[in-house]
């Protein structure tokens, strides 16, 4: 039990941390959008690279907080029956439910990594008139997939420790 123990709290220190550090996306994000903002309408001088540099920071966020938002207990949950339940009852559940998150993650991760490898080989920049890499986002989505993933692991040993000893690990 040590060493689960061990395990999850690691994937929950990496999950935090990346909420974290990802969470300064948000003002960046913000910052950029109103600085075009203020170019554009007040000065008339808009920007190249204002719009495409918050939608790649956007995608990176979103890609990024999954195992987060999944740690945090974020994500949108049916309470209809599943609130009614005990925990005991609701780990068993979502002990079941996890064959279809790792189907999903995993194939999110292995083809979101392909993709992503092929615009890093080729060194992908965007098609626009800025024209940034683009290669360094797209990794972002294995990136986060692993991310998610790993979330899953410890709220999968976590569940099924509820589920077999009916206590919290």
């Amino acid at each position: 039990m040590t060493v689960l123990r061990r395990l999850v709290n690691g994937i929950d220190v990496l999950s935090r941390g990346t909420g974290r550090v990802v969470a300064y996306f948000v003002p960046l994000m913000m910052l950029i959008l109103v600085y075009e903002v203020v170019l554009r309408y007040i000065f008339n001088e808009p920007t190249k690279w204002a719009h495409e540099t918050s939608g790649m920071l956007f995608g990176s966020y979103f890609m990024l907080l999954g195992g987060y938002a999944l740690y945090s207990r974020a994500h949108i949950a049916m309470d209809l029956l599943y609130g009614r339940w005990s925990p005991r009852r609701q780990a068993i559940a979502d002990v079941f439910t996890y064959l279809l998150f790792f189907f999903f993650i995993g194939a999110l991760f292995w083809l979101g990594g392909e993709y992503a490898g092929k615009s890093f080989l080729r060194l992908e920049h965007s098609r626009t008139a800025w024209g940034p890499p683009i290669w360094p986002f797209k990794m972002m989505i294995p990136v986060g997939a692993l991310l998610f993933l790993l979330a899953g692991v410890a709220k999968l040993i976590r569940d099924l420790n509820l589920a077999i000893r009916g206590k919290e690990l």
